[in-house]
């Protein structure tokens, strides 16, 4: 019995990369973004330690303190979202690959 075989489509090899951070980020508009990034990561995570300093150091109550602390944690998703909308989906694909390797790397050294 002869047995029918399908056409295999070949792809083609190419020797194309993904693009790297260095070579999104490659504006002025995109210097400036992730620079925001990384200041929006600090304010996101740290927000309650800038807000004790700066309240510490300019002798605020806590209730201000607390409102300093809120008004960081806001300004610094703010500042996520618009530069992850100046970067573009590649780069935020590229850092979000990068955290997971961290991640990963991680949790394979424990």
């Amino acid at each position: 019995m002869p047995t029918s075989t399908k056409p295999v489509l070949e792809t083609p090899v190419t020797n194309l990369q993904a693009p790297q951070l260095k070579e999104l980020i490659n504006t002025p508009w995109k210097k400036l973004a992730f620079v925001g990034l990384l200041c929006s990561q600090l304010l996101i995570f740290g927000f309650l330690a800038v807000a004790g300093v700066i309240g510490a150091v300019i002798s605020l109550s806590a209730v201000q303190i607390a409102s300093l602390g809120g008004g960081l944690w806001v300004l610094g998703e703010v500042m996520f979202f618009a530069s992850i909308a100046i970067l573009g989906k590649p780069a935020f694909i590229i850092l979000k690959a990068q955290a997971k390797a961290w991640f990963k790397y991680s949790k394979t050294q424990a």
